[in-house]
């Protein structure tokens, strides 16, 4: 999903509020696909944006924002 992840690779660019109202309306459908998109957006991309290489972020944060099951098979 990348919520906070720039646009430069492929995020939205958005803020962590912005983050959290979009976790909270998917809990009130899925608790557990909220849970994955909070884990996903609050810990995995913002280890990447504040601790990556340059390298990585342009290897994995695009991976993380779009569809993965279309990554994979290409």
């Amino acid at each position: 999903m990348g919520v906070e992840v720039p646009t430069k690779y492929g995020g939205v660019g958005s803020t962590f509020f912005n983050c959290c109202l979009v976790i909270e309306e998917l809990a009130k459908t899925d608790a557990a696909v909220s849970v994955m998109v909070d884990v996903q957006n609050t810990l995995v991309n913002t280890l990447l944006l504040n601790l990556g290489t340059e390298q990585q972020k342009e290897k994995y944060l695009p991976q993380t924002t779009s569809d993965l099951v279309s990554n994979s098979q290409s």
